[in-house]
């Protein structure tokens, strides 16, 4: 699984994250399978996914993001 972001929080504005948690610059598609939008505010991640529908979760860091991506 890839996942194709574009926003801020990350190294770049445009980045590409494989399975393994390794990431790239850019974009790299392959196809698509849904289209999301992830909100990262300290530790909680909101995530409104147009496939799998709307999902919190808790990390460990503390960030702030907020990235529209395509997983595929």
């Amino acid at each position: 699984m890839k996942y194709y972001e574009i926003g801020f929080g990350n190294e770049s504005l445009s980045s590409t994250e494989m399975e393994d948690e390794s990431r790239v610059r850019g974009f790299a598609l392959d196809g698509i399978e849904s289209i999301y939008i992830r909100i990262w505010i300290w530790k909680s991640v909101f995530i409104l996914d147009l496939f799998e529908g709307f999902k919190i979760g808790i990390k460990d860091e503390v960030k702030f993001k907020f990235l529209i991506g395509l997983r595929g």
